[in-house]
């Protein structure tokens, strides 16, 4: 089984319509394997059934996380394994289905090729795609029906409890060989307790995938001349993504045909690709819950329900966290318990997302935006001078401890102090890269700080959050930065005293 999906894969095409006119698609990066077979499997197993009712599957996660994908995936390798039935996709967009009649009108049209006249009723064309089914062959077939966007569906054509039993009684008949395979971005495909629908449905929930399978996928398309300034950078840019696979796709393309015109090419057209989206997130979103937003991208995040209340000045804390759950919804948050007490501290997944918010809402200047900044630096080369400083203080640092290092920083410091903030954060970034194990960095923080804010920021946050026991100590720092630090993890991992 995984063999065939891997097989699949590679040769799936136009995953996210991402190519140029006249271009293929590139491949996916590989992730879910495990959901494509648990899929295949529960197909297979509602072939083998001789009496119904089937089991329905549905697929959640959030935009980009491969839903569409995952059922393409099953379409096409129950179609190689000779599947023993029949598949039906309902179009992804479906506003003119608007009654439990246009629903199941609309897969008999699929299914025959030919639409039942709009008269008739839901027992009429109930028994005609039976009908059809049944006499096409002597043999026990499965009718796939693949349905996305399951609660735009609901809302419009199945919004009463009485429409929804309707679609319940006829995929729960014994004699049924339907199994309806849904996704959602939000969930709540099953319903609430008490409703019609409620319990139909095994869940295949979709996350964001590995860093690891992220760069696997970027050092497949960048492995010739590839150095380690590239490899920290793509693993930076990917973790300021929501992680998703389409994140990965969409930044590999992006890189690929802008990398050699320079980073700014490279954000551009990444976020260029998701303006549309980033737009409706914003045209969506209630206005309690568009306050929330631009209080917490304005004045800092991650935060808690609580304090946000009182940044707002909002009495009652069920005011927050009514916008805080529709967010959530949205994927747009990402909670993660504070260092200290039970508290949620909540910063936002998609930092292209708050980098195009503070653009375009709080006319921010891109060229003072952290992304760049600090991709920049990642991207260039290590100059000499910075390289032989940093050198020159690891050594101080391991022969005879911070004290002279701190000295040796300081004449540094007065050699260099014309230097502009691209010198200064090179340095910073340096420092955490090749002398973080050493000990805390707040010394060196607080003199660079002198020359350059963002510098730092980057070595102060970072010296707060180094030798915690604490693993959501992260969950205290500036989100912006904890990117920068996760794709420096590596290096400082390789460069631990032991190692050197």
């Amino acid at each position: 089984m995984q063999s065939d999906i891997v097989e699949f894969l590679k040769t799936y095409r136009d995953l996210y319509s991402l190519s140029d006119p006249g271009q293929s698609a590139m491949a996916p990066p590989m992730f879910h394997p495990d959901a494509v077979e648990q899929l295949v499997s529960e197909a297979r197993d509602n072939a083998a059934r001789q009496t119904g009712p089937m089991q329905h599957m549905a697929v959640v996660g959030r935009p980009g996380s491969g839903k569409t994908f995952l059922t393409h995936a099953l379409e096409s390798m129950l179609v190689m394994a000779t599947f023993p039935g029949k598949i039906v996709r309902l179009p992804e967009f479906h506003p003119h289905i608007q009654s439990p009649e246009d629903f199941i009108n609309e897969v008999y049209a699929r299914f025959e090729g030919e639409a039942v006249k709009p008269a008739a009723s839901w027992e009429e064309i109930t028994a005609k795609l039976d009908k059809a089914f049944t006499a096409r062959s002597r043999k026990q077939r499965l009718l796939i029906l693949i349905a996305e966007d399951f609660p735009g569906l609901l809302r419009r054509a199945f919004s009463s409890h009485g429409a929804q039993a309707k679609l319940r009684n006829w995929l729960d008949r014994s004699e049924s060989r339907v199994m309806l395979v849904t996704t959602s971005d939000t969930g709540g495909i099953d319903s609430e307790p008490g409703d019609p629908l409620f319990g139909i449905f095994n869940t295949v929930s979709l996350g964001g995938i590995a860093v690891t399978d992220a760069t696997a996928l970027f050092d497949a398309r960048f492995a010739q001349g590839q150095q380690m300034a590239e490899e920290r950078l793509m693993r930076f840019l990917f973790l300021l993504t929501d992680r998703t696979p389409k994140a990965a796709n969409v930044l590999a393309r992006a890189y690929t045909q802008n990398g050699r015109q320079g980073l700014p090419f490279v954000i551009t057209d990444f976020q260029r690709y998701y303006a549309s989206a980033y737009e409706f997130i914003l045209a969506d979103l209630g206005q309690r819950a568009a306050s929330c937003m631009h209080d917490m991208i304005a004045n800092g995040e991650p935060v808690s329900q609580s304090d946000l209340a009182r940044r707002l000045g909002v009495q009652q804390q069920s005011l927050i966290a009514q916008p805080f759950s529709e967010m959530r919804r949205k994927h747009l948050l990402r909670e993660e318990s504070a260092p200290s007490g039970r508290a949620k501290l909540a910063s936002f997944a998609d930092r292209f997302f708050v980098s195009f918010y503070r653009q375009t809402v709080l006319g921010a200047n891109e060229r003072h935006d952290i992304i760049l900044l600090l991709g920049a630096i990642l991207e260039a080369p290590v100059p000499d001078e910075i390289r032989e400083a940093v050198d020159t203080i690891a050594n101080a640092v391991d022969k005879d401890g911070r004290a002279p290092a701190f000295k040796l920083f300081s004449g540094i410091r007065a050699s260099h102090a014309q230097k502009d903030g691209v010198f200064w954060r090179g340095l910073a970034i340096e420092l955490i890269t090749r002398i973080a194990a050493w000990g805390p960095l707040s010394d060196f923080g607080e003199k660079i700080a002198e020359y350059d804010a963002l510098s730092a920021r980057i070595v102060l946050t970072y010296a707060n959050c180094l030798g915690r026991d604490d693993p959501n100590r992260w969950a205290a720092s500036d989100p912006d930065l904890r990117a920068l630090f996760e794709a420096l993890g590596r290096t400082s991992e390789a460069l631990q005293p032991s190692a050197v």
